[in-house]
């Protein structure tokens, strides 16, 4: 399982990641996802395929790039 979200840091948002293993008894130490600490993310989605890998994507408020990570 894989969990993403923002979160609200003074005026703006971080992303936030944290997985639940197979073999696992409980959540992983969440940890920020992206690195950029003069803007917001603005948007994000996440998609899983049937063997687990998951893709984030999100962007920023004042880019026109989208920005990804992959998680296997």
């Amino acid at each position: 399982v894989t969990l993403l979200w923002r979160k609200r840091v003074v005026k703006r948002y971080d992303l936030w990641t944290t997985g639940f293993a197979k073999s696992g008894a409980a959540w992983g130490t969440p940890k920020k996802l992206e690195t950029t600490d003069t803007d917001t993310v603005d948007w994000l989605s996440l998609g899983v395929g049937s063997d687990g890998t998951a893709i984030a994507v999100w962007d920023y408020a004042a880019e026109l790039h989208i920005w990804a990570a992959l998680f296997r």
